[in-house]
């Protein structure tokens, strides 16, 4: 008999309600299901408002389900776990803490030696070398983002959860983030669910597109990139890529363009 492989994410019926003081229950996401296995990058696409972040935030364990099933490995989510990388949009570093501070944060390792050596790793993997010393303030927006990156990878969670990261960076510098955070998932083999509105982003990152619907968010169309990673730049000017962000229009267009 074969072994069976565990989905790092499964998300069964999953429906979250909200319920604000002196207001109406919000419905955020109802009925929503999914499965990411291993060293799978999933894209979540959809309308502003459909519950994308609070997908994210379930399968970081910040929200618990109103109902449904999310488990983590074959175990339920209860809580945060540092197996479970999350990266905002929001530069999520410690504005007291110098660069390389910031990116060893998470590690717990007593050998010294063997902890500077792997601080020493990732600073030069994401060219923050020159900037060991500084605090996050002085950096720019994608020297900031890299720095979030690598403080979440460097505890190579087997899961990465990312909510538009790259949403308030200039073209030229998404576009290289975009290369980085796949070089770094593929360097890792870890899993990601990555949210965005961006349609070509989307494409250009996902093995699979997740694109959901106005809120109450349901996934109601998943699409396949069978392009081979790592991709390209050139990738965006390719007939898969054309096609597929046609279909994804086409299929919901009203909806995306008020994204």
């Amino acid at each position: 008999m074969g072994l069976t492989t565990i989905d790092v994410l499964r998300l069964s019926g999953v429906g979250k309600t909200f319920f604000p003081p002196g207001r109406a229950p919000l419905i955020a996401v109802d009925d929503l299901s999914f499965s990411l296995a291993p060293g799978e990058f999933v894209s979540v696409l959809g309308p502003s408002g459909c519950g994308k972040s609070t997908v994210l935030r379930l399968a970081a364990g910040l929200e618990l389900p109103t109902s449904g099933d999310v488990r983590f490995r074959g175990e339920p989510i209860t809580g945060p776990s540092r197996d479970r990388g999350v990266v905002f949009q929001a530069y999520n570093a410690f504005p007291w803490l110098t660069v390389k501070e910031n990116i060893g944060f998470g590690l717990q390792e007593d050998d010294q030696a063997k902890r500077q050596k792997t601080i020493d790793h990732w600073l030069s993997l994401t060219g923050l070398a020159d900037f060991a010393d500084n605090y996050p303030k002085s950096l720019s927006g994608g020297m900031r983002q890299r720095l979030a990156l690598a403080r979440t990878l460097i505890v190579e969670p087997a899961l990465l959860l990312l909510d538009e990261p790259f949403g308030a960076l200039d073209e030229p510098v998404r576009r290289s983030m975009q290369r980085t955070l796949q070089t770094f998932a593929s360097e890792l083999d870890c899993a990601v669910v990555f949210v965005t509105h961006d349609v070509g982003e989307a494409i250009y990152l996902g093995d699979r597109v997740l694109l959901m619907s106005s809120r109450p968010g349901r996934i109601i169309k998943i699409f396949t990139v069978e392009q081979p990673k790592p991709r390209d730049p050139a990738f965006y000017a390719e007939d898969e890529f054309k096609t597929l962000y046609e279909r994804i229009i086409d299929y919901f267009p009203n909806s995306l363009a008020d994204a």
